[in-house]
């Protein structure tokens, strides 16, 4: 199959058409929940990874529909007296559907490249993510191949298609990380996970060029049935066996990130270090830093340094994530370091009033200390603390003096230092 003759089936594919619908839906889906991921590498990789969820559905309807079109009779006649093999003209087509879907696809990694090299720290679009979105495209596509192909039906097969992939997706997306949905800096995809995936990928595309010809009972031209039950049963050993390994565990998708030999730190009494792809985040987390800084013999015992996690640091040092957000850093701070000032021992009283008392100071300081490291709960975090009042906290860490604080502060301690357990 030579590039001159995939280019023609393009020119003559109906899912041409559809190309302008997935690069819309395809950008909808990265730029419509949330930006966080711009500026930082990993992230923005898989955000752009995460988009062929999305575009899997969609590539397999179309599939579906165009690889239906070999069922109409003068298709068929055609196929039939073709001097090339059967499976040669249904790798054309499929390969017609994948070159659409990926071109897609990759529109929106361009876009997210773009967008984030502008801020982004040292690095470039992690391939290997990309890959994995690639991969799954294809999968969708031989998919919705296979089924149009086998059925004959446009409407019926691209439908089948469409909601077989989508419950697919739904369903194994996690559990065998056909994608990269969710990352942290601290992890990266794993060779051996990315090549098993390939290996299933090639089993579904094997599988859906010589399906309808082992259904179809007219002969292939040259490729004869006998051959095609065999490419056909190759192709669902591989993939069956490559679903095997994803699905047990045997080849994870993601593995821990070896740390970089010098951190990108902020501070000097309360440093903060995260991995150099957060550059971007670095004023706030001195600002952080300074804030932490401020409370230093206030009573609460906040660690020297913090450090985000993945890094190579000493076990007993404190670690956060920052998931996209410094005040999801800051809540991770909160709590290590309410840890660290009462332990988690404690010693509740008999009467309900001081139980309700304690649990209110421990969420009040909380939610203080995160919103006076990181500012007002951003709209995109939700949730919180249900027993306290978030707006008049969060308007006294904004607006409150340095004394109000300590105050603060001296206040909640002495309370929640009721239920402390004795040493």
């Amino acid at each position: 199959m030579s590039a001159w003759t995939l280019a023609t089936e393009v020119r003559r594919s109906p899912l041409r058409w559809w190309l302008p619908f997935l690069v819309a839906m395809d950008l909808l889906f990265l730029l419509g929940q949330g930006r966080s991921w711009i500026g930082v590498w990993p992230l923005a990789s898989a955000r752009a990874s995460a988009s062929s969820l999305f575009l899997a559905p969609l590539v397999a309807a179309g599939a579906a529909w165009v690889a239906s079109r070999s069922s109409d009779p003068g298709v068929r006649s055609r196929l039939v007296g073709s001097a090339r093999p059967r499976w040669l003209l249904e790798a054309t087509q499929l390969g017609a559907s994948c070159l659409v879907g990926l071109t897609a696809y990759l529109t929106g990694v361009v876009v997210a490249a773009v967008l984030t090299f502008r801020t982004a720290g040292p690095g470039t679009v992690w391939w290997s993510y990309v890959a994995l979105g690639a991969l799954l495209v294809v999968d969708a596509a031989s998919l919705g191949h296979g089924i149009g192909a086998v059925t004959g039906a446009r409407i019926g097969g691209a439908i089948t298609a469409g909601v077989t992939t989508l419950v697919l997706v739904m369903t194994l997306a996690n559990s065998v990380n056909l994608v990269v949905a969710t990352v942290s800096v601290g992890q990266e995809a794993n060779g051996t996970g990315l090549v098993v995936r390939a290996a299933l990928s090639i089993g579904l595309a094997a599988a859906a060029m010589t399906a309808s010809t082992v259904i179809d009972r007219s002969p292939p031209p040259v490729w004869t049935s006998r051959w095609a039950g065999v490419s056909l049963t190759l192709g669902l050993l591989l993939a069956t066996g490559s679903g095997i390994a994803l699905a047990s565990g045997r080849a994870v998708a993601l593995v821990p990130r070896h740390p970089p030999d010098a951190t990108t730190c902020v501070g000097s009494s309360r440093s903060l270090c995260v991995w150099p792809d957060e550059r971007k985040y670095l004023p706030e987390l001195t600002t952080m830093s300074d804030r932490l800084s401020s409370l230093s013999g206030s009573g609460l015992n906040i660690p020297q340094h913090m450090v985000e996690e993945g890094l190579a640091v000493p076990p007993s040092t404190a670690s956060f994530s920052l998931h996209g957000s410094v005040w999801m850093a800051a809540f991770e701070m909160s709590m290590d370091i309410q840890i660290r000032t009462w332990g988690t021992q404690w010693c509740l009283p008999t009467s309900e009033a001081a139980v309700n008392r304690i649990v209110i100071a421990n969420e009040e300081m909380q939610y203080w200390l995160t919103v006076y490291l990181a500012g007002p709960q951003p709209a995109n975090v939700f949730g919180g603390p249900p027993d306290i009042d978030a707006v008049a906290i969060t308007k006294f860490a904004t607006d409150g003096t340095a004394a109000d604080h300590r105050a603060f502060v001296a206040e909640h301690i002495a309370i929640i230092d009721q239920a402390r357990c004795a040493d």
